[in-house]
């Protein structure tokens, strides 16, 4: 990504990240300078529910991913996404955090493409 946005030349980028995904998240700003990659990330979503999001969806008549209907509720890259199951998602207590949980086997919650200081080698061993 960031490979892409300094060839493009790209000044910003829009990422539909919410707080109430994960901790890193919850400490995001809806507006921030990523220093490292010199360009703006706008959260435009951060403070957006699940109630929110089902909403407005329904609002403007517009259709979810089709792999919701998959069992899939936190779309990701292809090696760390999966349906939920039983297993993965087995408390009681619903959630958008637990909802994470279909990521990376439920090992961590974020890849590294919304955080400025992702370890690379880290996440390659993945």
């Amino acid at each position: 990504m960031a490979r892409a946005l300094r060839e493009l030349g790209a000044e910003a980028m829009l990422a539909g990240v919410r707080g109430k995904q994960t901790k890193h998240r919850s400490g995001l700003e809806r507006i921030t300078l990523n220093h490292a990659q010199k360009h703006y990330r706008i959260h435009p979503l951060l403070h957006w529910t699940q109630e929110d999001i089902d909403n407005y969806l329904a609002k403007h008549n517009l259709p979810y991913h089709p792999l919701k209907r998959l069992g899939y509720v936190s779309i990701g890259d292809k090696h760390s996404t999966k349906p939920v199951t039983k297993s993965s998602n087995s408390s009681t207590d619903k959630n958008e955090a637990n909802d994470r949980n279909t990521r990376f086997g439920g090992k961590r919650q974020e890849c590294g493409l919304h955080t400025e200081r992702a370890n690379v080698a880290e996440l390659s061993a993945l």
